[in-house]
């Protein structure tokens, strides 16, 4: 469907810069099989709506690379749009210390029982450790 075009696009581009393909490869590759769609009148029918002329893709903007990316959103009637691709945040990715496993809350746990093969289990909005001394305090 047109309307997922956009976000497909964004996503194929964003998983290839993930995983190391050169952005020259990534955007010429498009540009090949987009030409290839419309020289052989295989590209999906536009929809019919008034949306179709305000529709644009949205491409990282690479230079001397994204500019000819113009001629084929004009021959498709859509606007182009350009976004950053290396925003810091993909660079530097900040991630946060683990808990112990003792301190995290809303968990679903399993105890097993001491004298027995049986086990229990539990869910706790509260720390892990709060919830095993009340457990440690009814056996004794």
């Amino acid at each position: 469907n047109p309307r997922f075009h956009e976000k497909n696009f964004k996503l194929v581009i964003d998983l290839l810069l993930d995983n190391g393909y050169p952005i020259n490869f990534i955007f010429s590759t498009i540009t090949n099989r987009i030409k290839s769609l419309i020289h052989n009148n295989l590209a999906p029918p536009l929809p019919l709506t008034s949306d179709t002329s305000n529709s644009f893709f949205v491409i990282p903007y690479i230079k001397g690379v994204s500019e000819h990316f113009k001629d084929v959103a004009t021959s498709l009637k859509k606007s182009l749009a350009y976004s950053v691709p290396n925003k810091l945040n993909r660079l530097i990715k900040a991630h946060k210390d683990q808990l112990p496993r003792e301190n995290l809350s809303n968990v679903v746990y399993k105890i097993p029982c001491n004298d027995c093969t049986a086990t229990y289990v539990g869910q706790t909005g509260r720390q892990l450790k709060t919830r095993i001394k009340e457990h440690r305090s009814n056996i004794n």
